[in-house]
Formats: structure tokens, sequence, C-alpha cells
């Protein structure tokens, strides 16, 4: 899938995308999930919501809102997240979430920690730990 094609998979078939999360994620131990970007925002809060999972999203750098805050989230009774993305090209997305999550764990004086992560264009799960501390 062309990085222009991104967005058919939650946009024309949600229904498979939901299967197909459901399915890979059924056997990993989370409670919530970050990403970014405009196709994050259409899938993470839709599976959040039927998975019973907290969520967040990452505001982009460059984008222009009206919010004061870069990370949008009901995290509060999470700590287990897991970072949904459409593609890997760079890793550049998963090293500014790091950065985010170490931000909002030192102003807040949480301990959230990235445990893996889920590609839900290629429904491809890869469990890890990452200590953004």
């Amino acid at each position: 899938m062309s990085h222009s094609g991104y967005l058919q998979l939650p946009m024309r078939s949600m229904n498979r995308l939901i299967d197909d999360a459901r399915e890979e994620l059924e056997s990993v131990d989370y409670d919530g999930f970050i990403g970014t970007g405009l196709s994050g925002c259409l899938v993470i809060p839709t599976l959040a919501h039927l998975f019973g999972k907290r969520f967040a999203i990452l505001r982009k750098a460059d984008e222009n809102t009206h919010s004061y805050y870069p990370l949008e989230h009901n995290l509060e009774q999470a700590d287990r997240l897991l970072f949904l993305d459409d593609f890997v090209a760079s890793g550049a997305t998963k090293h500014t979430i790091d950065t985010a999550i170490r931000d909002h764990n030192q102003r807040y004086g949480r301990d959230l920690s990235i445990i893996g992560e889920y590609l839900y264009v290629h429904g491809i799960v890869t469990h890890y730990t990452r200590d953004v501390r």
C-alpha cells in the first residue's frame, strides 16, 4: 500500500480493521492506545471505544490547533500503552511519541510505558517494552 493510500482501510473497511485488530490484540496486555495524525484520529478512538481502552492522540508539531495541549488524552487510568500507526517509514513518529510520553511522565509524575505497536494497515503486532521515563 502506498503512502497515498494509507487511509483506504479505515475509510473503506472499518469493519475489517476492527475485526483484524480484535484478533491480533486479544492476547496483548495493554490498557490504552497512543498515536498521531489524521488516520490515528480516525482509528484510535474507534478501537478504544470498542475495546474498552483509554487513548491519547499526539498533535504533530506543525499542526495549528485551538488547544494548548499537544497530547489530548483520557489516560488517567492507563499505564501500558500500545502505539498504533498505519505504517512505519523512518521511525520518526515513534521517537516523537516517546518524547511526548517522557515529557508527560515528568510533568505529571506518571509512569506510562509503551509496551508495543500495532500497524493496523498490515495487521502486525510487535511486542516490546520501551522505557520512555
